[in-house]
Formats: C-alpha cells, structure tokens, sequence
C-alpha cells in the first residue's frame, strides 16, 4: 500500500480524493480508519453523514458514541440524540462540555458501558485478524473455520504460503482438493523421506511427478522405475536417473515396456554383452528396434537366422546396414519363414542373386518374392511357363504385366514461322524444312521440354509456334496395315529397322537423342524420322531422280531436282520458269502427321499422374 494515494479513487495510508479507502481517508465517500468525508464510515469518522465506532456528523451513526444534528449511538449528544446514554441539545461548539457530562453518565452507571464497548471492542478485533477470510466469497462456516479449511481455494492457498511445518504441508498434497493448492504445498516440502512417500501411490500423478523432481535418490527412483505404470510419472524418473548401471537395470527389468524403452534411449555406453543378451531373448519388436542401435551387422545377421521370433527376425533383417548380398541370399533360400525370407530378397540387390534364387529349390515365399524383384524378362517367362508351383508362375505372370514397357505415341504439328503453313513433326528432329516455303525451321530445347510435360491428350501452346500436341498411351502399330509392331525386345540404343509381321513394311527404330528432354526411362524411338529426312513417301520417290522440262522461252531444257525452287530461272535466257502443281508435287510430295513413338521402361508409370 502506498503512503499517499491522489486519484478519483484512492487507495493508500492516507487516501485523498473522490472516493478513497485508507488508514486516513479524505473524500467524498470514504472509508477508513479515521474518516473525514461527506458520506464516510471509519473507526473515527468525520462526515457529514457518518457510521463508525465514534462518529462526529450532521446523521451520525456511532456504534460506541455519536455526537450530530441526529445522533445514534449508545452514547448519544446532540439535538436529538438517540441511545442508552444520551445528551440533549448539545452542538459541536459544545464538544468539550459534553464530552465531560457523557462521562459523568457513564462513570454513575459504568457497567453496560463496559459491556458493550468490551463486546464490539472483540468485534473489530476478530474481523481485523480475519480479514484475509472476508476479503473473499465465503459461507457463514468459514467465517470460524481455520484458513486452511476454508471453502475458497485462494484463502487456503495463501495461508498455505505462510506454514513451514513439514507434515502439515504434507497432510495439504494429501487431503487439499484443489490442485495448485496441493502444488505449492509440494513446493514447500523440503524433506526427502515425505518427498519419497509423495513419489509413491496414494497421491495424483501430478503430485508424484512434482515429488520425484525434487528426489535426489536415483537409487530409489530406479526402484521405482521397475514397477511404474503412469507415463508420465515414469518419464519423470527417467530425467532424473543418470546412473548407466541404474539404466541397464530398468532396461532389463522394468515390468512395462514404455520406461524399459526411456532407459534404453537415455543410455550413452551401455554394456554391449547385456544388450546383446537383451536383443536375443527379446519378443517385443518395439524393444528390439530401440536395441539394435547397439548392434553390428554380424550380431543382427545372427538373430535375424535364430531368432525363434518371426517379427524380431524380420526387424533384424531390416535393421542391418550393410547387408552382405550372399548372406541375404542364403536367408532367402534356407529359412522356413516365408516372411524373413521375403524381407531378405527385398534389400538383395544383385540380378545375379535374384535369379538364382529363382531357378533354384527356394521357399516358394521366396521365388515369388525374388520374382517381385527380378527385371530378367526371359527369366520370367521360363518361371511363368515352367515353375512347378502355381502360385509362383501366377507371380511370374503378374510380374509380365509389371515390367511391360511403356509407350508414348506422339503426333505433333507446328506453324511455319515463315508462311504460317502446317508443318508436321514426325521425329525427335532438332530442325525441319517446311513442306511449303522449304525454310528451315529451328525446334529448341524448351519446345522438347513443353512436349515432354504436355498432359495425355491434346493440347495446344501458341507460343511454341503454335504446337498442337496429341499425346497418348498406346504400343506401336505398323502405319500400312495397323498390326502391332514387335517392338518389347528390341535393344535399347540399337540402330536399324524393324519389320510390321502382316505387310513388312519397314519402321525405324533408333536410339534417343543425347538432347532430347524425357524422362530418365525413356528408352528407344519407334516410327520416327531422321533429322533431314523427307516424309517416306517421299524418300521412296526422290532418291536421285532428275525431272527434264523446256524453257517456256527459248526452249532450252530445264534439269530439275529436289533442291529446284519452284521459282526456277533458265540457264539460257534467265527466264523466271513457274514449276506446274503436278511437276512440284511428284518432286514434293505432301507430308503426312504420323505418330511415332516412345519406349520407356515400366518404371515410367510412377510419372503418368503428373501428366493426367
């Protein structure tokens, strides 16, 4: 409390202001010890409306004496007083004088005086030693009941504040019914015998997780340890325990599993022989997972072969680093467990390995898991035609399905940048002549990369020179007589034609350019031609054939090629010669779109959702 408080409303030793509470209160409205406001009430109060033991006031209210215009009080002076001991007609000029004539009526019949200053005297005394109690809502029971029985949590936790008896504070973590009572208490105990009898049952959890913070035996706390059901009791002790033998002891023996794994991680060098000990006879995988952190690759190959747990075998086999591929193999093909032995072929990596699994008497689990891994077509189909169990030929057949290639078809037109006329990409080709102007025209890297990236369908980008895209899904097909081409087998980066089995018509097949911007699975082009190549209608027509016409002019023959303008001059007599529709078109035939193709491995289908 300050010493002087100014303000609309006051609060100090001496308050002044519109309203005030203080010792010495000067206000409008006041309240206080000694009172000096218009409507006050106070101890000694000074008002002209005033309540109080000794009040002086125009309306006066005195509980011991009065003195107003009108006064009430048991001892009464004034105008017209009203009480058991009263004076008439006294003014406040006459203070003195009454004052001694009061006393004269008190000292001639003294005992209900005494009786009554002595009553409301012990009064004011048990309210101002209770005043924590009715500063706050209360019942009429707690007005007598000791502050730390009361019904209000702030009174019991403020009188908590001020004990220091040790098993009091004690009987409060154990009996208060409001937590942050029971907590501050807890706070206040110093003594390790009741902060350990706290840690154990018959206390809230959060009461016993405060106590084992503040325990400093990790002795006792291990013990604890070994039998702790709350987690977070038990996740408590273990930020307390440091000891590494202690650490080794929970691990080993604690009865549930969750403090059992809190001790394994806290541990910094456990003993590599108890751990091992621990990672053999575990049947929990939980625990072996958290155990195998401190074990090398030949004990983990140990257990993951011995170990009479399946799925502490199988997390064995998981947890080795560097897996030695022959171990692995030999895993596959001498456990009985088909899951271990399926969990082995998965980390081999050896095509090698794969295969002889395979071909050899393995588990059936594991010739189909082997199968599930192996990328050896011809290996699948012998397994698919000839294995004599049913389940692994229908893996193999299903593995067939997996491996088959993916093909892009392709079938792209552009605008010549020249005279806007069509021109048909039919080929991964860098530049292009138009069929039209017979400009060459350049096809850059970003306009592979948009094709590259086109969704399925069609699509079209104006700034790409116009690009209509029709991108799809489908195998190659001969584009005389629309059979399937066999195209499966043929060698990735191979060079050559192939051959539609119906009409034989002859195909290009040829590996991808070095520049071309696909995918990492691409493989091979199908139907396609070369960067340079005319339409094949038109190289079977072309070759090196020479065209003779006479000059319109003069007469003088004309030698007309493929390379001839269609705006030829005459050697003769340099006449502008205009090659007719006929002669240009058997020269230049028109160029048709076809599709062409793209071979990816099946690998290729985890891309397919992006361009969807």
């Amino acid at each position: 409390m300050p010493l002087i408080s100014l303000g609309f409303f006051a609060r100090g030793f001496i308050a002044i202001g519109f309203s005030g509470v203080g010792v010495i209160t000067i206000a409008q409205f006041g309240i206080g010890f000694i009172s000096l406001t218009q409507f006050g009430i106070g101890f000694f109060a000074l008002a002209q409306f005033a309540a109080g033991y000794f009040t002086v006031g125009q309306f006066s209210l005195g509980v011991i004496a009065a003195l107003g215009a009108k006064a009430v009080g048991f001892v009464a002076m004034g105008a017209s007083p009203s009480g058991y001991y009263t004076l008439g007609g006294v003014g406040i000029s006459d203070l003195p004088a009454a004052l001694m004539l009061a006393g004269d009526q008190v000292r001639a019949n003294p005992f209900p005086f005494r009786i009554w200053s002595a009553a409301w005297g012990a009064l004011a005394a048990f309210v101002f030693l209770r005043r924590r109690v009715i500063a706050y809502p209360m019942s009429l029971m707690d007005f007598l009941r000791p502050l730390l029985r009361h019904s209000n949590a702030v009174v019991r936790l403020r009188a908590t504040g001020s004990l220091d008896d040790q098993h009091r504070l004690a009987g409060i973590v154990r009996e208060d019914p409001t937590e942050r009572v029971r907590v501050k208490a807890l706070g206040m105990i110093a003594d390790q015998a009741l902060l350990r009898e706290i840690a154990g049952t018959g206390y809230g959890a959060t009461e016993r997780r405060l106590a084992v913070e503040r325990i400093d035996d990790e002795g006792f706390l291990a013990s604890m340890a070994l039998k702790e059901k709350n987690p977070k009791v038990a996740e408590a002790i273990m930020e307390r325990v440091g000891d590494e033998d202690l650490l080794m002891e929970i691990a080993e023996g604690a009865a549930f599993m969750n403090v059992r794994f809190m001790a394994l991680k806290k541990m910094k060098q456990p003993d590599r022989s108890h751990i091992e000990a621990m990672a053999r006879g575990a049947d929990d995988v939980q625990l072996f997972h958290i155990l195998s952190d401190f074990l090398d690759d030949a004990v983990l190959m140990d257990i993951a072969m011995t170990s009479p747990c399946m799925p502490v075998a199988e997390a064995a086999v998981a947890r080795i680093r560097n897996p030695d591929q022959d171990f692995l193999c030999r895993l596959a093909m001498e456990s009985s467990r088909w899951q271990v032995a399926d969990d082995a072929v998965n980390r081999i990596t050896d095509q090698d390995i794969i295969e002889r699994i395979i071909q050899t008497g393995a588990h059936p689990g594991a010739r189909i898991a082997a199968l599930h891994r192996c990328e050896r077509k011809g290996l699948i189909v012998e397994a698919s035609r000839s294995d004599a169990d049913g389940e692994v030929r229908r893996a193999a057949k299903k593995r067939l399905g997996e491996i088959h290639p993916l093909y892009y078809s392709l079938k792209l037109e552009i605008r010549c940048p020249h005279c806007s006329q069509p021109v048909f990409v039919n080929g991964a080709v860098a530049t292009l002549k138009c069929g039209s102007c017979l400009s060459a025209i350049t096809l850059a890297d970003r306009f592979w990369k948009a094709v590259a990236g086109a969704p399925l369908g069609i699509s079209q980008s104006q700034s790409l020179m116009g690009l209509v895209a029709e991108k799809g899904l489908r195998e190659p097909v001969c584009r005389e007589c629309g059979e399937g081409l066999e195209t499966d087998d043929v060698a990735s980066g191979s060079d050559g034609e192939i051959r539609c089995g119906r009409c034989g018509t002859a195909h290009r097949s040829m590996p991808l350019p070095r520049w071309l911007a696909w995918s990492k699975h691409a493989e091979q082009l199908f139907c396609v031609e070369r960067e340079g190549d005319e339409s094949e209608d038109a190289r079977r027509r072309l070759q090196t054939t020479t065209v003779a016409v006479s000059c319109i002019k003069c007469g003088a023959p004309l030698e007309i090629t493929p390379e001839t303008p269609r705006n030829a001059f005459c050697t003769y007599c340099n006449t502008l010669q205009y090659l007719p529709d006929p002669l240009w078109l058997s020269i230049h035939p028109v160029k048709i779109k076809r599709p062409w193709y793209i071979r990816c491995n099946y690998r290729e289908r985890g891309r397919l959702p992006s361009l969807k």
